[in-house]
């Protein structure tokens, strides 16, 4: 556990990818699609899908190498307009418990923030159609950070803007690229445990708390 208590948490970030929406696999196939059409193709969707959560950039750069990069505003499209094509076809949605969860901690009292690796250009509508923006008193979407994911500049961010020192805050997200920036700030962190890909035992920094589904954070917080 991390040194701060859970009746000292005033606010709690969330990851989006993964934690909140099911959104994973449309983002896997929509950097699939654009790289296999920019010809780099010697890739598969589980090599994809262990990134998930990193800047676009770093993507490229893992999958791709430097000749890649090199076409990222090019990539970058293509992925980004498969998968609006996704979410405007119904195939991304929320969790089904993720409302509910996110109005009672509303209701008792924690300031509430939102860290995506995720443009601003495509999470307005994105947290539009899915009708959660209301929930969140701030929101810091990866363009608005020098460094992305797994600096913690974008958790750090969003907890300065709520006023919360991040020593008395929660991090929750779905991937170790939220759970190494929210231990180097020292707040809680909470791994949210799809069954999908997540093996936190063999990672070198380990989630403090390890959850199933996010309603479940009604029962720790």
């Amino acid at each position: 556990m991390a040194t701060i208590t859970i009746s000292n948490i005033l606010g709690i970030v969330f990851d989006l990818d993964g934690t909140l929406v099911n959104s994973v696999e449309a983002h896997v196939e929509s950097w699939y699609t654009a790289f296999k059409t920019h010809g780099i193709n010697r890739i598969n969707k589980e090599d994809i899908r262990e990134l998930i959560g990193l800047p676009g950039e770093k993507i490229v750069l893992t999958i791709g190498g430097e000749a890649a990069l090199k076409k990222y505003k090019s990539i970058r499209k293509l992925k980004d307009e498969t998968f609006i094509k996704l979410y405007r076809e119904g195939k991304v949605k929320l969790f089904i418990d993720v409302e509910d969860t996110l109005t009672i901690l509303k209701d008792r009292g924690y300031k509430l923030g939102l860290s995506t690796s995720t443009p601003s250009y495509i999470l307005e509508e994105f947290l539009s159609t899915l009708n959660i923006k209301r929930f969140f008193d701030t929101i810091v979407p990866g363009d608005e950070v020098k460094k992305g994911k797994p600096d913690p500049e974008i958790y750090e961010k969003a907890f300065k803007k709520m006023g919360i020192d991040p020593k008395r805050g929660v991090v929750v997200g779905d991937s170790k690229y939220d759970i190494i920036p929210a231990k180097k700030i020292g707040s809680l962190a909470i791994l949210v445990d799809y069954p999908r890909r997540q093996r936190p035992d063999t990672w070198s920094t380990k989630p403090d708390i390890i959850i199933n589904k996010v309603s479940d954070l009604l029962k720790i917080l």
